[in-house]
């Protein structure tokens, strides 16, 4: 079996992204490297993508004593966030609880003027 170049494997990312339907993407950050890891989590939402931003490693995180607000992360993204560990098992339920709860609606034009405001807010 061949598998494909990282590229190819992008542009087959991107294709899907943008022309399947689906209900949200989850995104998996890295809760210890956070700031390198929303370059993606900003380009997703950027193509008003449907989000899930879950921070994971929040074990480590909280060892390294880094703190995230997820509800301020979450208001200033206009996504939901939720933070685990993936090697713990109570972790994982919780996010499908979260899952199975969880209701998309599409971006209007009112929330994407608030997310633009608030990117900005974050970066100047």
């Amino acid at each position: 079996m061949h598998l494909p170049n990282e590229l190819n494997a992008k542009s087959i990312a991107i294709k899907f992204l943008l022309e399947e339907q689906y209900d949200a993407v989850i995104n998996v950050v890295n809760s210890t490297n956070i700031a390198s890891n929303l370059y993606l989590t900003l380009q997703l939402l950027e193509l008003q993508i449907p989000l899930i931003l879950v921070l994971n490693m929040a074990d480590l995180a909280q060892k390294k004593s880094i703190k995230i607000n997820n509800k301020f992360l979450a208001e200033k993204l206009c996504c939901p966030v939720i933070s685990i560990t993936a090697t713990e098992s109570k972790s994982i339920k919780k996010l499908i609880s979260f899952l199975e709860d969880y209701s998309p609606c599409s971006l209007n034009n009112q929330i994407l003027e608030l997310y633009c405001q608030n990117i900005q807010d974050l970066y100047y």
